[in-house]
């Protein structure tokens, strides 16, 4: 998936499901990219959610499974219009 860097924009999108975890990512086609998946747990507070940050050098499997999360999830939601 090719995403257009337009400065000053941006997209949300809207799944029907919700997701195990969380992911903050910057850069994922780059060597220099990186992510960090939050897992969602019951009655947890936010500071004691498991973290995890992954690389595509330090983690190149996890680092692939996560981006094509994305992608899926990208592809399967739907704008939304505020």
């Amino acid at each position: 998936m090719q995403m257009q860097n337009v400065k000053g924009k941006g997209e949300i999108r809207l799944l029907n499901v919700f997701l195990p975890f969380s992911m903050v990512a910057a850069d994922l086609v780059k060597d220099s990219g990186a992510m960090i998946i939050e897992y969602h747990a019951y009655k947890i507070a936010l500071g004691d959610r498991p973290h995890v940050v992954l690389t595509p050098r330090d983690t190149p499997y996890w680092f692939s499974f996560y981006k094509e999360q994305f992608e899926r999830v990208w592809i399967d939601a739907v704008s939304w219009a505020g």
